[in-house]
């Protein structure tokens, strides 16, 4: 059985961190994020930031690895950097097409 959802909320967690304390900031998300897990039922993936500065900015991924395989989650990482920094987000063929 296959559920294909129209649209879906995604999971964003923003957090801010001095310079310092952000490799800190980082193991803190990263031992939280893997003591929820992903169940049945939940979220497949979920995002997060963590920001120590304009410049210096970490971005988590967790993701099932239901949603994707190895030649798309390349082009997935792209398509969120790219919107990241607001530039736009090539067309793909739905996967209808195929």
């Amino acid at each position: 059985l296959q559920v294909v959802r129209k649209a879906s909320n995604v999971i964003w967690t923003k957090r801010t961190a001095c310079e310092k304390q952000l490799d800190q900031a980082l193991e803190n998300y990263l031992a939280e994020d893997e003591q929820r897990g992903v169940n049945f039922g939940d979220y497949f993936m979920r995002c997060a930031s963590i920001v120590g500065s304009k410049t210096n900015v970490l971005f988590i991924w967790t993701v099932h690895h239901a949603l994707y395989d190895g030649w798309c989650q390349q082009a997935i990482l792209r398509d969120v950097l790219a919107s990241y920094r607001n530039q736009s987000i090539p067309f793909r063929p739905p996967y209808s097409r195929y």
